[in-house]
């Protein structure tokens, strides 16, 4: 979808004493001046932002109440409860998660922003109506595509309840199809597409075989024209970022995954305790087996693997995946955790390639040149030791790291896969983490330091 020129940005209102970048101020513009809007800023251009000073300037200005927003499991608490700490301390934030009841209980509590999954919606429906919401905001409206889901019909529902402000955010409206978008414009602006899915799919696209069906030429002109009013900017379009964006995002362990690492923890600690010395030969393997656990597959002293339930890690991913505007690169450092990423995302109709250490060469120079031309593979999965120095894979943009490595060697060089001459957009570089060796090891990386005495450091720690 081309870019939007977009509302001139508010005049006299504080921003909360923080500095916005100028596509934050035209975003929150056009947000304020719209009773329905879609926010398809691309991935790292501060949408979130955009929307807490859009609602507390309604807030302030009109005296909206409270704020709903419905976003991904993932970012409740890591993303938008954070940013509203970060932007306004005293905004009084009610996360709505856990079972009907300790959702009911939350929301009964008073607050300025209530926070809830997209998959919590069909839970309370009713009492979110009844609690008479004025600002409603679906965070990755994408999530809600397919209009025959629970989720779709209680956002419509509480859509179409009197709330008078709705916005919608996500930088990649169809992810899979042109038809991705309809239901999304029939839940924000149902006047402005076809009564029917049938006919958006005919205006949209064509059919070229019993079972397949390609995107008319006319396609991103028409949702571009039903899919307003919308802003839409770029990563290269925000000036004040680095031409190499860094960004972090917590993902919680499923209970078994973190009962299995906090007993893995206690173990090593227990083992350091009784005078165990941790060498440099052994810490690295210890590291290894705690960053096993997070990824979800755990190698055993027999040789096999053990599984572990990791579906907030995989989602969270696959989340960063739908929202990049163009190809993508995901690296995982342990071979049977690659093979279920990839699995994951293959699942979900991404079309990607794999290449790991038992990855013959031809093929992998088959599948670097694919990538660099072939506009049919959106993404490769990739142990990041497969990674050549002076591999060139700038058609892709972003670098999603779902677990890290202990070589600042490795991770510089892969990351200079897309960060290269060649590229023509911003890079974003996207570390995944759910626990604390992963925290300092990403620290480390960042810092350039050495990894020797991480996990004492750690365990003279509280480990959560």
């Amino acid at each position: 979808m081309d870019t939007i020129t977009p509302t001139p940005p508010l005049l006299g209102y504080d921003w909360l004493g923080k500095k916005p970048w100028d596509i934050q101020r035209h975003t929150t513009g056009l947000l304020t001046k719209n009773t329905r809007a879609y926010c398809l800023n691309a991935f790292g251009c501060g949408k979130t932002r955009s929307v807490i000073w859009a609602g507390d300037y309604l807030r302030r200005a009109s005296g909206v109440g409270p704020v709903l927003v419905a976003a991904p499991l993932s970012t409740l608490g890591p993303v938008w409860e954070s940013e509203l700490f970060k932007l306004d301390p005293r905004a009084r934030v009610q996360i709505l998660y856990g079972t009907k009841q300790q959702r009911l209980d939350a929301l009964a509590e008073d607050a300025d922003w209530y926070v809830i999954n997209h998959h919590g919606l069909d839970l309370i429906t009713a009492e979110l109506v009844q609690k008479g919401f004025q600002v409603f905001v679906i965070d990755e409206l994408a999530v809600l595509r397919n209009s025959r889901t629970q989720w779709w019909r209680a956002a419509n529902r509480i859509v179409h309840s009197g709330v008078k402000y709705v916005w919608g955010l996500t930088g990649s409206p169809t992810p899979k199809a042109p038809t991705d978008a309809w239901a999304q414009i029939k839940l924000l602006t149902p006047d402005r597409t076809t009564r029917s899915f049938t006919r958006f799919k005919d205006a949209t696209m064509r059919q070229v075989s019993p079972f397949r069906w390609v995107k008319r030429a006319g396609a991103g002109a028409l949702i571009h024209e039903q899919m307003q009013p919308a802003v839409r900017f770029a990563l290269e379009d925000v000036m004040e970022l680095p031409q190499s964006v860094y960004r972090t995002f917590q993902i919680d362990l499923e209970p078994v995954a973190a009962k299995a690492y906090r007993l893995m923890v206690d173990k090593l600690r227990m083992q350091t305790n009784n005078g165990e010395t941790i060498t440099a030969a052994n810490e690295g393997v210890l590291q290894s087996k705690l960053l096993q656990v997070a990824c979800g597959f755990i190698y055993t002293d027999t040789k096999g693997v053990f599984k572990l339930p990791v579906k907030p890690r995989l989602d969270a991913l696959l989340s960063i995946v739908e929202q990049t505007t163009r190809k993508f690169i995901c690296f995982v450092p342990f071979t049977h955790a690659l093979e279920g990423v990839a699995a994951h995302l293959q699942a979900a109709g991404e079309t990607i390639a794999v290449v790991h250490g038992q990855t013959p060469v031809g093929q992998r120079n088959r599948t670097f040149r694919a990538f660099q031309e072939d506009d049919q593979l959106r993404g490769i999965v990739a142990h990041p030791g497969c990674m050549a120095h002076g591999l060139t894979l700038t058609a892709a943009n972003t670098i999603i790291w779902y677990s890290p490595v202990n070589s600042f060697e490795t991770y510089e060089q892969a990351n200079a896969r897309i960060v290269r001459p060649g590229q023509t957009s911003k890079t974003l570089i996207a570390h995944l983490l759910g626990t604390s060796v992963e925290r300092a090891v990403y620290q480390r990386l960042q810092d350039r330091s050495s990894f020797q005495g991480l996990l004492l450091e750690l365990f003279h720690r509280q480990e959560r």
